[in-house]
């Protein structure tokens, strides 16, 4: 419904909207504030009847309520909702057609997203060390002075306070848009995840990243966002030689990071082992 120009949707305890951001159109989500224009309420009756009721909030008016019924198409088993109804309409098929005029809303139709293609930049080891924190010593260390488990925040963010970073929350899961980054606040939805994305914050800057291990190799997709506005700086995928064959997905963690003129510096932990790596590159590519 965002994507058709809805331009705020509630849904649980967050208003949800379109950021406006040159640089992505993320959906980003609010706590609530302020009455609602209207609601739309929706049933569906044990998959044979798709109810839809729109009710005008200051005058409790009604201003639609349609139901479609599930029947059997002609001479063959598959079926279909009548009046006609569509999973994914266009502007002029229902349910949205009749929510957009109800609305006041024009039809928008859906721009084309520029792909964008990041090709890998290799990265070299420079230094190689011991002592660093292994995911079992993070976790003795939490239960030593805490009760319970490892907060979610505390498992995939690093250096990074309370109000920023991923959270595992009900911020918007439940709509199916996946975990938000959260920001004093405000949250964003950034990507379809597969898996866990980590973070590490610096005082004006989060640095997101995932790590891969392939054929010897580690890769490290990584992009640099700045704080508060949270707008892409630069994104990036590190080629690192790291050939440990014990290595796995997600094993090397951000400790910390080093921009200059002439390149970056990552200090890396391997979680499982307690080996710190130091990767530098050149000047990146994506960067101004």
């Amino acid at each position: 419904m965002l994507s058709w120009g809805v331009p705020t949707i509630r849904f649980g305890n967050n208003d949800f909207s379109i950021n406006s951001s040159k640089h992505n159109g993320e959906v980003t989500s609010n706590p609530i504030s302020g009455t609602p224009t209207a609601i739309l309420y929706i049933n569906e009756i044990n998959g044979s009847t798709i109810n839809a009721k729109l009710v005008e909030v200051s005058t409790s008016r009604v201003v639609f309520d349609q139901a479609w019924v599930k029947e059997k198409l002609h001479e063959n088993t598959n079926f279909y909702f009548c009046p006609d109804y569509h999973s994914f309409p266009n502007s002029n098929e229902q349910p949205r057609l009749l929510l957009m005029k109800a609305l006041g809303i024009n039809a928008i139709e859906p721009k084309a997203q520029p792909v964008i293609s990041v090709a890998p930049t290799k990265a070299t080891i420079i230094k190689h060390g011991e002592g660093g924190t292994t995911w079992k010593m993070k976790l003795d260390e939490w239960k030593e002075t805490h009760s319970g488990q490892l907060p979610y925040h505390e498992q995939v963010n690093v250096n990074c306070p309370v109000d920023i970073g991923w959270e595992n929350s009900d911020y918007g899961q439940q709509g199916g848009v996946g975990r938000p980054f959260v920001v004093k606040g405000k949250a964003y939805y950034i990507r379809p995840q597969s898996g866990h994305h980590y973070a590490f914050c610096n005082t004006d800057s989060v640095y997101i990243y995932k790590g891969f291990v392939n054929y010897g190799k580690y890769l490290l997709n990584i992009e640099k966002r700045t704080l508060p506005n949270f707008e892409e700086n630069w994104r990036e995928i590190f080629t690192i030689p790291y050939e440990n064959s014990h290595a796995r997905d997600d094993v090397l963690q951000i400790r910390s990071i080093q921009e200059t003129n002439d390149g970056i510096a990552i200090e890396l932990v391997n979680t499982d082992s307690g080996e710190i790596l130091t990767i530098q590159t050149l000047k990146l590519k994506g960067s101004n």
